[in-house]
C-alpha cells in the first residue's frame, strides 16, 4: 500500500507513465507532455484554455460498467496529478507518419486544404475526433461505411472554441463535414478527393474510409490497474471513490515535498485540510484562465472525490447539482429525458457558456474555496430552479420579457454564494430572452408566451449548416493541370502534430530559459533600476532592446529573467516589481491623432526609406481630377498570432562566440549566424 501511494500512472498514446514523485503540484499536463515526452502535437498558445491549440483527448475507465468515456480538455490548464489512471491521447496517437499511414481526419484535413500554418491543426484534428467517437458511441442507428454518426450541425459545433487565424474556417468546416453522416458533397468546398460536379455517391467513394475502432484511447493495462484498485479498495475501505482514482491514492499523491496533492473523500476532510493548510482546491483548474493568478501554492486539495459535491439528484419538484458536476455533465442532467422545459432549455444556454473542452474541465461551484468555506454545509450543493420566491412570483403570470427577467434576478439573488452580482444577472438575462429562451426566436420583446406556446417547438431539432457560404472558382483548362488545386506538401504531418515548429525543437542539454519583464504603464519613469545592461537593438532602428530610464508604452521589455527552466523564468518575470513614477510625464499617446498633434513620429531608417518616384505637387496641379480634401480613420487591430513566439540560439561546434538563432517571427530569414 505504501508504495503504491508513491506512483502516479497514466497513459500517453498508448504508452505507460508511471512517476514516483511530482515536482511541482501546479504542473500542467501540457508541461510534461511537451517537455517529457516526444508528442509535441499540443501546442502552448493563450495559456488560457481559450484557443484550443493545446487540446488532447482524455479519457477514463469505469469498471462497473465497462465503459470508457472520453473527452476533449485544454492540456494547458489540466493539472499533472488530476489525471491519475487516465489515458490521454494526442493527434499522433490517432496515427502518424510513423505507423505508415495517416489517420483518415489528417488525410481529408490535407486534402480539404484546412491547414495553413497547421499550429492549431492538432487540437482540431482532436476535437472532432472526440465528436466523432462519443457520437458513434451514444446513437442507435448505424452510418453506411466511411462515416460517422455525426451530423452537419454536430460536426460544425465540434471544432468551436478552436482558434485558427489562417484558413477563415471554410476548409476546417468542410473537412469535419465530410464525416457526417447527413452531408451533401455539393456544399464542400474545393479538395484534391472530387471536383465539382462529380456525382455523390463517386465523390463519397473517394474520401478516406473513416474506421470509428481504428484508434484505442484507453491502454487495456489501465483497466486492469483501475480494476485491482477497486478490489484493494473495497477491502481497504468502505469510502466511496470515484472509479477514475487510484483508491490508494485517497490522502495524498507524491511530490518532491510531500502531501502536495489531497484527495478528501468527505466534506469533514474537506473543512479539514482547509482549516489547517494554506492549500488550493481544484476541480478543472479553469479559474487560472480567469483570473491569471501567478501565486504559487504549495498543497492542492481535488476534491472530485467527494460524494457531495459530484451527485446530481433529481425529483419530481427539484434538481439538485453538485458543485464539483462538470458543466458538461450538468448540461447532460438538464436535458435528460426532456422532464422539464425550463430544465432543457437552461441546459440549452449553458451549451453556449465557452467551449466545449473548458465545460468538460469546468465545474458550476468550485472556483476558489475561500468563498466554498464561507457557505453552510448544507449549501455544498447547487439547487437550480428550486426557490418559493421564484415560484410564488411565477404563478399566475405569463411569460413576458419583464416577468422572465424579473424571475431570473430573482434567481440570481437566490444564489448568491456563487458571487454573481446584479450587473452580470442582468446581462446573463438579457441573453437568454435574446433569442436563448427558446432558441428559435431573435428577441422575445414583449410578446407573451406561455409555456405551451413554447412546448410545440420543444421537438424541433436545428438542422442545416451553422456556416453558410457558397465557393465559386473558375479554373482555366488551358494550362492543366496548372491552377488546379493540389493538397500541400506536408499538410498531414501538421495535422498530426509530426510538423517541427521551433518551440518543437528539443532543447539541448544545459540550456537556460529567458521570459521578459514587460512593462505594465505607458509613458511612465522607472524609479531606480538596478543591474544589468542594456545590450542589443531592434533589428530596424537604434531603438534599444530594453526601456531606459523611462517606458513608451504598456508591454515595452524592462528586462529579462534567466532560469533553468521555462516555467521558473515566467513565474518570475510575472512576479518582479517595478516601482514606476508618472510625475512631470507627458500623457501618452492613445491615438494616431495624439501622436500627429505632438509630432510624435518614428524614425524610419534610411535604407528602408522609399526612393521618391517622379513629381507630387507637380502632379496633383495637372491632374484633371484633384482631391480636394479627404480623410481615412483606420482602427486599431490586435495582432492575434498563434504560434509561440520563441528564438533558440546554440552555440557553434567551438563555442567561440557565434549563435545559430532559430526564430518563429515572420522576419526575412528564420535562422541566422549571430555574433
Amino acid at each position: 500500500m505504501e508504495e503504491m501511494k508513491r506512483r502516479l500512472i497514466f497513459a500517453v498514446n498508448g504508452e505507460r507513465f508511471e512517476l514516483q514523485s511530482i515536482d511541482d503540484p501546479s504542473k500542467t499536463l501540457l508541461e510534461f507532455l511537451r517537455s517529457e515526452t516526444p508528442y509535441k502535437g499540443p501546442k502552448l498558445g493563450c495559456g488560457e484554455g481559450g484557443c484550443g491549440a493545446c487540446v488532447v483527448l482524455l479519457a477514463r475507465y469505469d469498471p462497473a460498467t465497462d465503459q470508457v468515456e472520453e473527452h476533449t480538455v485544454s492540456s494547458c490548464m489540466t493539472l499533472l496529478c488530476s489525471i491519475n489512471l487516465c489515458s490521454v491521447t494526442t493527434s499522433e496517437g490517432l496515427e502518424n507518419s510513423k505507423d505508415g499511414f495517416f489517420h483518415s481526419i489528417h488525410q481529408r484535413f490535407a486534402s480539404f486544404h484546412a491547414s495553413q500554418c497547421g499550429f492549431c491543426t492538432p487540437g482540431m484534428c482532436i476535437s472532432i475526433f472526440s465528436a466523432l467517437t462519443n457520437a458513434d458511441k451514444s446513437k442507435k442507428y448505424n452510418a453506411p461505411t466511411g462515416f460517422s454518426k455525426l451530423t452537419v450541425s454536430e460536426a460544425e459545433k465540434a471544432i468551436a472554441g478552436n482558434l485558427c487565424r489562417c484558413t477563415g474556417y471554410r476548409p476546417i468546416d468542410d473537412a469535419c463535414k465530410s464525416f457526417a453522416v447527413d452531408v451533401d458533397m455539393e456544399d464542400l468546398g474545393f479538395n484534391s478527393f472530387c471536383r465539382k460536379g462529380e456525382n455523390g455517391i463517386t465523390s463519397i467513394k473517394k474520401l478516406p474510409v473513416y474506421n470509428p475502432t481504428s484508434v484505442c484511447t484507453f491502454a487495456e493495462f489501465l483497466k486492469d490497474k483501475v480494476r485491482s484498485n477497486l478490489d484493494l479498495s473495497s477491502k481497504c475501505s468502505n469510502d466511496l471513490v470515484a472509479p477514475q482514482l487510484d483508491a490508494t491514492f485517497k490522502t495524498h499523491l507524491p511530490c518532491s515535498h510531500d502531501n502536495c496533492w489531497y484527495l478528501p473523500t468527505s466534506i469533514k476532510e474537506l473543512y479539514s485540510l482547509l482549516s489547517s493548510e494554506e492549500a488550493n482546491g481544484k476541480v478543472g483548474n479553469t479559474d487560472v484562465g480567469v483570473y491569471r493568478n501567478y501565486d504559487q501554492y504549495d498543497k492542492y486539495i481535488d476534491v472530485r472525490n467527494i460524494p457531495e459535491l459530484t451527485e446530481i439528484k433529481r425529483d419530481d419538484t427539484k434538481i439538485e447539482i453538485g458543485a464539483a458536476v462538470t458543466i458538461s455533465r450538468t448540461i447532460e442532467a438538464l436535458k435528460e429525458g426532456k422532464r422539464s422545459l425550463i430544465y432543457t432549455k437552461i441546459g440549452e444556454h449553458m451549451s453556449k457558456v465557452t467551449s466545449h473542452f473548458i465545460r468538460n474541465m469546468a465545474s458550476l461551484g468550485v472556483a476558489h474555496l475561500e468563498d466554498f468555506l464561507e457557505m453552510p454545509p448544507i449549501n455544498s450543493h447547487i439547487l437550480l430552479v428550486k426557490s418559493d420566491k421564484v415560484e410564488n412570483f411565477l404563478v399566475g403570470k405569463s411569460l413576458t420579457a419583464s416577468v422572465l427577467l424579473e424571475a431570473i434576478r430573482i434567481l440570481f439573488d437566490f444564489l448568491r454564494p456563487l458571487t454573481i452580482d446584479l450587473e452580470e444577472a442582468n446581462v446573463a438575462g438579457n441573453g437568454l430572452l435574446n433569442g436563448g429562451l427558446n432558441g428559435y426566436n431573435k428577441g422575445l420583446g414583449d410578446e407573451v408566451f406561455k409555456t405551451e406556446q413554447l412546448e410545440q417547438f420543444d421537438h424541433l431539432e436545428r438542422s442545416g449548416s451553422l456556416l453558410s457560404a457558397k465557393q465559386v472558382v473558375e479554373f482555366n483548362g488551358d494550362h492543366c493541370p496548372v491552377g488546379e488545386p493540389v493538397k500541400k506538401v506536408g499538410a498531414e504531418l501538421q495535422a498530426s502534430g509530426e510538423a517541427v515548429f521551433v518551440d518543437d525543437i528539443p532543447s539541448p542539454k544545459d540550456c537556460l530559459y529567458g521570459a521578459f519583464i514587460y512593462s505594465t504603464k505607458p509613458s511612465a519613469h522607472v524609479k531606480e533600476p538596478k543591474g544589468g545592461e542594456n545590450i542589443g537593438a531592434n533589428f530596424f532602428s537604434s531603438e534599444p532592446l530594453f526601456a531606459e530610464d523611462n517606458t513608451e508604452y504598456a508591454g515595452q521589455p524592462l528586462g529579462l529573467v534567466i532560469a533553468e527552466s521555462q516555467r521558473v523564468a515566467s513565474m518570475a518575470a510575472n512576479r518582479a516589481v517595478i516601482d514606476y513614477s508618472t510625475e512631470n510625464m507627458e500623457p501618452p499617446n492613445f491615438t494616431v491623432e495624439d501622436a500627429v498633434r505632438r509630432s510624435s513620429y518614428f524614425q524610419t531608417p534610411s535604407s528602408f526609406s522609399p526612393k521618391p518616384v517622379g513629381h507630387f505637387s507637380k502632379g496633383m496641379e495637372e491632374a484633371d481630377h484633384k482631391i480636394l480634401s479627404a480623410g481615412i480613420t483606420l482602427g486599431s487591430q490586435y495582432y492575434f498570432y498563434m504560434e509561440t513566439q520563441t528564438a533558440l540560439a546554440v552555440p557553434d561546434e567551438d563555442n567561440c562566440g557565434d549563435r545559430m538563432c532559430t526564430s518563429s517571427t515572420q522576419a526575412l530569414a528564420s535562422s541566422l549566424n549571430v555574433p
